[in-house]
């Protein structure tokens, strides 16, 4: 039986070791994966603090690299030898062989994105978890067409006659970066946050309308003056994406979204309500534990129903969500004609040197906020 080397988790909550275990064999849906490179995010040291990773199972969520094998049911156009990158599951509860901080890994094929011969393996380490989460946060929540793009990756003029704003808190992450980009070419008007070492990255690489330094206590009132100077050409602030996603980035977005339940001087809002209110504000989140912010609809979308797979994460089994995956796969054949196209990049990496054997060391950094700006990247 054919080996590799891949982290695995040792113990419960413990650090993951590398070891040498069979290659996984390739179900229908899917495809094996030469891993070339992979890339780090927060998340990887939240599965292993919240103890959701199993002992004995693999890890790691981003990756890329080249096909060696494409299952039978695959529906899109995936062939041996084709550059391509991704996102897979992590802390896969049911199945022991998903992860890609491993020489090989079996791979949702139909949400997977072949890459441009001219971009690195390692610049696409970067892409995976941030398309679809771009993906589902921005499109999916507010209800926002796609960028119509042709194959060749031509970008036609926005279809809505009327520009909206939409306020993405944490623009300098890889996911900010992204779903800024993929707003601008939807036709948003983005404003961002971020703290001031990393307003040039951010403006070069993804040019949102307007950014606020996140640590300034004036921060909130710029941004909600900025807010109602554009109101009448393009209405009001109604679109939150918190992509940071903890209780303080959650109040800093009620006190732009919602001023009126944040008066000055206090720090949490005023009364708590359900997660599931009516509300044409919006807030999009990607963490479980973000407090439901009063009179603004909290969406929440965490977990792997865009797998279209039977999933669970600090909870019970949830059921196969058709529908999240169908549109998760429209959005891959979106995001990689931009990418074809040069009309979106990946965000700033830091290769690091060691290989998998080294990515304990990132984790660790990303743990104690380390890492800013930038994702960590490892050549496999």
């Amino acid at each position: 039986m054919a080996t590799m080397k891949a982290l695995t988790i040792k113990e419960k909550g413990g650090a993951p070791v590398l070891i040498e275990r069979p290659i996984p064999f390739v179900r229908p849906t899917y495809m094996l994966v030469k891993v070339a490179a992979v890339g780090l995010n927060p998340a990887d040291a939240l599965c292993l603090d919240y103890g959701m990773n199993v002992p004995g199972h693999m890890m790691g969520c981003d990756w890329a690299g080249t096909v060696v094998e494409v299952g039978e049911d695959v529906t899109r156009d995936f062939k041996p030898g084709e550059r391509v990158a991704g996102m897979c599951r992590s802390a896969e509860p049911f199945r022991d062989d998903v992860g890609c901080f491993s020489e090989y890994a079996v791979v949702k094929a139909d949400l997977a994105l072949h890459i441009p011969d001219s971009m690195p393996f390692t610049d696409a380490a970067a892409l995976g978890v941030a398309v679809v989460t771009t993906g589902r946060c921005l499109f999916d929540t507010f209800n926002i067409p796609y960028p119509v793009v042709s194959p060749e990756g031509k970008l036609s003029p926005p279809t809505s006659t009327a520009p909206q704003q939409i306020l993405i808190y944490g623009g300098s992450t890889s996911m900010g970066t992204l779903t800024t980009q993929f707003a601008k070419l939807a036709g948003l008007h983005v404003l961002t946050t971020s703290s001031p070492t990393n307003h040039a990255m951010v403006k070069s690489l993804s040019n949102p309308d307007f950014i606020v330094d996140h640590y300034s206590p004036s921060a909130p009132a710029e941004l909600l003056a900025e807010s109602q100077r554009l109101t009448p050409t393009h209405g009001p602030l109604r679109m939150c994406m918190d992509t940071i996603s903890s209780a303080s980035s959650a109040v800093f977005c009620c006190k732009v979204l919602n001023p009126s339940a944040m008066p000055p001087g206090l720090d949490t809002p005023v009364e708590w309500v359900p997660a599931h209110v009516e509300s044409d504000l919006t807030y999009s989140t990607i963490g479980p534990l973000t407090p439901p912010l009063p009179g603004i609809q909290t969406k929440r979308r965490i977990g792997f129903s865009f797998l279209g797979e039977e999933w669970a994460m600090l909870g019970p089994v949830q059921p196969a969500n058709v529908g999240d995956f169908e549109r998760s796969r429209a959005f891959a054949v979106v995001a990689e004609r931009c990418l074809a196209g040069g009309l979106v990049k990946p965000h700033v990496i830091e290769v690091q040197e060691g290989g998998l054997e080294a990515i304990p060391g990132g984790i660790e950094r990303y743990r104690k906020g380390l890492v800013s700006g930038r994702k960590l990247v490892y050549v496999v």
